[in-house]
């Protein structure tokens, strides 16, 4: 499932809201702020834990892809089998 253009706005715009300091990037510091509001007792080794999740260059912070990857929902299984399905309709060529 992809996301509209509209939706990678709202995501871009939330993401801008995490990232403080605007240099593109959510630090652990940014995002325990955040999720502080929701859950002040949350601890470094729970934000450690969400960020190690995604973070697929290891920098220890969020770009915006690593980001959509945490809040972007999941694709569910039916999604998949439709969207692979699709490709090898006759009809769409």
């Amino acid at each position: 499932m992809s996301l509209s253009a509209g939706e990678v706005e709202e995501y871009r715009r939330t993401f801008n809201e995490f990232d403080k300091d605007g240099d593109g990037r959510i630090t652990k510091e940014e995002l325990k702020k955040v999720l502080a509001v929701v859950n002040p007792d949350i601890s470094d080794i729970n934000v450690d834990s969400i960020i190690s999740a995604v973070d697929n260059n290891n920098d220890g912070c969020l770009d915006f892809n690593e980001f959509l990857n945490l809040v972007k929902p999941p694709v569910s299984l039916d999604d998949q089998k439709k969207e692979i399905l699709s490709a090898f309709r006759y009809d769409q060529i």
